[in-house]
């Protein structure tokens, strides 16, 4: 990444940090309050760093997503893959960690040819994400470091960068799992704005990623561990490796691939 793109990728961290730290009432760093100061004229045009950060964020999140996808030769498209989408609020956390388990498992399996698999999430708390010329609070970020940590504790390697659910998500992708109802819930209405054909894409292919729990039956959600840290983490954590254990078991299953293997 060049030297300016890096500075404004940081800089956009840095403020939606901010931004959700505030509102979780946690405290910021002395730091953190002098780049907002040096932004602004007064630290009470707070409102006035979000439409900046949203425009910054917006050019920032199309460089980041657009390295992702060229660096990716698996895109899908490139090839007759099964494409797996997978969905959560902010695109930090428990999304990311899904699209890695399930990315370490088909490696595992000697799968890599037959599928493909990418997060993104439903705006991060922004309930117009996906109208014309939406956004999302975190596009460009890269995923929770705690999350990255504990993960890499396990051999998973989460390295997504965030990015927000778009319409032709719904055409590339053959099963998308999100993580709760209310991701379900944003999805839905995402697909009933763009139109009766998204509506019919979501139906078919929009499911719940405890639906495949092989062990963890009685779990009907990925909490989000955002608020919560190490041991929310962890859980998540085995939570998904269940489900993505169950999850490659029936689509390889029902689509028969075993016999497609390398």
């Amino acid at each position: 990444m060049d030297y300016h793109r890096r500075k404004v990728v940081c800089f956009v961290q840095t403020l939606a940090g901010t931004r959700r730290t505030y509102r979780s009432g946690l405290a910021v760093s002395e730091r953190t309050r002098t780049a907002i100061k040096h932004f602004v004229s007064f630290p009470q045009k707070f409102n006035r760093v979000e439409s900046r950060l949203h425009e910054i964020s917006a050019v920032a999140g199309v460089l980041m997503t657009s390295h992702k996808v060229n660096a990716n030769k698996n895109e899908p498209g490139t090839q007759k893959k099964f494409c797996i989408l997978t969905v959560c609020l902010g695109n930090l956390c428990r999304s990311p960690a899904a699209e890695a388990i399930l990315k370490k498992k088909i490696a595992e399996q000697g799968l890599e040819n037959l599928f493909y698999v990418d997060s993104c999430g439903t705006g991060g708390g922004n309930p117009d994400w996906y109208i014309e010329n939406g956004w999302s609070y975190h596009e460009g970020d890269r995923a929770d470091p705690r999350m990255v940590r504990i993960a890499s504790e396990r051999n998973i390697k989460v390295d997504s960068i965030s990015r927000p659910m778009k319409p032709d998500d719904l055409e590339k992708f053959d099963l998308i799992v999100v993580m709760d109802a209310e991701n379900e819930r944003e999805v839905r209405k995402a697909a009933a704005y763009w139109g009766k054909k998204y509506v019919e894409l979501a139906k078919s292919k929009v499911e719940q990623i405890t639906k495949y729990c092989r062990h963890r039956k009685d779990i009907r959600e990925v909490p989000d561990p955002w608020y919560h840290g190490g041991d929310s983490m962890r859980l998540v954590l085995d939570i998904l490796e269940d489900a993505c254990e169950g999850l490659l078991q029936s689509v390889t299953k029902q689509l028969n691939l075993e016999e497609q293997r390398k």
